[in-house]
């Protein structure tokens, strides 16, 4: 009688015929159950063709039960698509308006930066840090357009200056840093963006 092949992972040991039939349950018909099911005694021959028989619609059924399976992952896929866009869209431009915040000469430059961005992360290339990956970018950019990266960096401000803003603006920046936070809690853990994945220099 013909059994189905025993699934193992690559390089992992093959898996034995009765460890396969165990670990799965595999019923095989013998010549008492025959018999109890025809009424007859089954000669090898026919004992072998109605385990044959048996192996196939298991087969079958395991083929459905596939195949309803995947559609089922494609309608749930296609459901959660729009949210998981919408998401990365606004993870996008919330990375955007950190960049810019440290150089504001590049604000009007957002498609270069988004092909720089994909490039680095075509290359596979890895930050130490957040500044280091905006360094990165902002120097290639400058680079591409000709000037000083400096050019681009936003004005440093006066120590008395500095002092009244950060006084001011704490409150506000706290807000701004939970608000851009709030759709990353509850729920599936969202696909990480492309610029997403070069600013946190992931590994």
């Amino acid at each position: 009688m013909r059994q189905p092949a025993a699934p193992a992972a690559q390089g992992a040991p093959q898996m034995s015929e009765a460890d396969f039939k165990k670990q799965f349950n595999v019923f095989e018909a013998d010549s008492k159950s025959y018999e109890n099911t025809f009424g007859v005694q089954p000669t090898p021959a026919q004992l072998a063709a109605y385990n044959d028989h048996l192996q196939a619609v298991a087969r079958q059924a395991v083929t459905i039960n596939r195949h309803l399976m995947d559609q089922r992952i494609d309608e749930l896929r296609n459901q959660f698509q729009p949210v998981q866009q919408q998401y990365r869209q606004q993870s996008e431009q919330q990375v955007f308006n950190d960049f810019v915040v440290d150089y504001p000469g590049l604000k009007e430059y957002g498609p270069l930066l988004r092909e720089i961005t994909d490039a680095a992360v075509a290359r596979k290339m890895q930050f130490n840090s957040i500044p280091e990956a905006k360094q990165f970018v902002a120097a290639q950019a400058a680079k591409l357009l000709g000037k000083h990266v400096d050019s681009f960096r936003a004005a440093p401000s006066s120590p008395s200056t500095q002092t009244t803003s950060q006084q001011s603006g704490n409150r506000s920046m706290s807000t701004t840093s939970m608000g851009g936070r709030s759709g990353a809690s509850g729920g599936a853990a969202p696909t990480q963006s492309t610029a997403e994945r070069l600013f946190q220099g992931a590994s």
